[in-house]
């Protein structure tokens, strides 16, 4: 796998301008475990529950929203969860209108447990910004991830917007080229009352088996490098580090600056 990942010209870490930004948003970050929280949290489900994984749909995007925050940001007040969230559910309705752009591909995958048929009303003030929303992601407004039976999620599209871009120097000048064919996978996030039972290595699994059919000749994601649990799971999932990644840090392509403590990893599809 170092070798054929050796190979390889792409995720080189030169300097120059990277290509411009695309409008779909989305967070490089890997899974968090913090498990004062998971003891604290109380299961909607049993852990008998059998888990399906599937696309989402508008309604669970608010759930996948909360699942979110209650992983990465288990500390966010009253006051900034709900800003949080809703930034999350717009982030997702961007990626949704680039997969039906036909400009690119994005899927959101959630792992399902119990089934709920219908929602219950949102609470105020969600309740007041239905009219602004499609009325599918409208019925999920504030409401928690546990109650619609979303026990885990992960996002991923083929932008390469995350992706160290592909350079070379023509005439004295860097000129960069986004790189193509690798999926990127990204907020892998499992309910805290729902972990340890597999569920986000069900999620990977599917989201590489939905990259091969888009085509893909691998897949890559970023994960912070003092999260020992996820890079423990990545790592089992045969995800490496690329040897040309000296730094070891994220270059973001909005700016063309690296950023430290989130590692690249790939894995040959």
């Amino acid at each position: 796998m170092n070798g054929l990942l050796a190979n390889r010209t792409l995720f080189s870490f030169g300097e120059g301008r990277p290509p411009k930004r695309t409008p779909l948003r989305s967070a490089a970050q890997g899974v968090w475990f913090p498990e004062r929280f998971a003891a604290a949290c109380q299961a909607s489900v049993s852990e008998a529950t059998s888990v399906t994984i599937r696309d989402a749909g508008g309604e669970h995007l608010w759930p996948v929203a909360d699942v979110h925050c209650a992983s990465f940001y288990p500390n966010a007040g009253f006051l900034i969860s709900p800003l949080i969230k809703m930034d999350r559910l717009m982030s997702m309705m961007d990626g949704q209108e680039y997969q039906a752009s036909t400009r690119g591909r994005f899927c959101c995958l959630i792992a399902l447990g119990e089934t709920v048929e219908e929602l219950p009303a949102p609470p105020f003030p969600y309740s007041a910004l239905q009219p602004f929303f499609p009325k599918d992601v409208g019925r999920g407004l504030g409401a928690p991830h546990d109650s619609c039976g979303v026990l885990g999620a992960i996002i991923m599209d083929d932008t390469g917007e995350h992706l160290p871009s592909m350079h070379s120097k023509v005439n004295g000048k860097t000129l960069w080229k986004r790189e193509k064919g690798c999926a990127y996978l990204s907020n892998l996030a499992v309910s805290p009352c729902m972990r340890g039972q597999g569920i986000g290595k069900k999620l990977v699994k599917e989201a590489e088996q939905i990259a091969k059919e888009w085509g893909c000749w691998g897949a890559a994601l970023h994960c912070d490098r003092t999260n020992v649990p996820a890079f423990k799971l990545y790592t089992g999932e045969g995800y490496v580090r690329p040897k040309d990644q000296d730094s070891g840090d994220y270059r973001s392509l909005s700016t063309g600056h690296q950023r430290g403590g989130c590692d690249l990893l790939v894995k040959l599809l």
